[in-house]
């Protein structure tokens, strides 16, 4: 194989990769769809055994049917044994911290309630939260929103991409203005106590020569000690 034929190889399994990545979310959202509409938020090995085979089921039909007009929903069945790990974690993740994320969310929402955004829009918004706020190995910020926004275009409203970028674009910022306020904070605490033990060693030499000067009157008050007690002439 030569170069421009392992480079070809290269970009064919990478636009793989993405597009099974792009499965897991969409998985992953539905999922957390059914469980906002439950009331349901757990996410047990047979609640997952059971959507698992459902959402396979499904793709089965759409395979063997005629392929979608838009390509970024038709998967194989091979796509869907090769998204479902990543879709497994984020489903887990997303059930287990929903309260954390529903109040990250819910911050940068001023004039909105969780109660009032669409529950498909909150789905796909849970869902590029955590991958935002728990940065699962690559994927950055801005992987997890531009996914978010492709996948709003697909299922949400006409005015959804927008929305969920703007979002979670806030989130984004909010999250990183936190970091560098815990990084200058931690700095700042490093600084005071490296200060701090500086004083310390100073103090301790201060002592140390205070120590000196009475160990020199010490030898001074035995040299006249010395001299009181030397013999007088007769």
């Amino acid at each position: 194989m030569d170069d421009r034929q392992e480079q070809a190889a290269s970009k064919i399994g990478a636009a793989l990769f993405r597009k099974r990545r792009t499965l897991s979310r969409i998985l992953a959202m539905q999922f957390v769809f059914q469980a906002d509409l439950k009331n349901a938020w757990e996410a047990e090995a047979n609640t997952l055994e059971q959507f698992k085979e459902l959402a396979e089921n499904i793709l089965a039909n759409a395979e063997n049917g005629e392929p979608s007009v838009d390509d970024r929903t038709f998967f194989t069945d091979a796509d869907f044994k090769g998204a479902w790990k990543y879709a497994d974690a984020l489903i887990q993740g997303v059930i287990a911290t929903h309260g954390e994320l529903d109040k990250l969310i819910g911050e940068v929402t001023q004039n909105w309630s969780l109660q009032r955004i669409s529950m498909m829009d909150r789905a796909i918004l849970r869902v590029a939260a955590f991958e935002i706020l728990k940065a699962p190995k690559g994927v950055t910020p801005p992987i997890a929103i531009n996914e978010a926004v492709e996948i709003a275009k697909i299922y949400g409203l006409n005015n959804s991409p927008r929305f969920v970028n703007g979002i979670l674009d806030k989130i984004r910022k909010m999250l990183q203005d936190k970091a560098q306020d815990t990084s200058a904070d931690t700095n700042q605490a490093g600084a005071s106590d490296g200060a701090a033990r500086d004083d310390a060693g100073a103090s301790g030499a201060s002592g140390g020569s205070g120590g000196a000067a009475r160990d020199d009157a010490g030898a001074s008050g035995a040299s006249g000690g010395s001299g009181g007690a030397a013999p007088r002439r007769l």
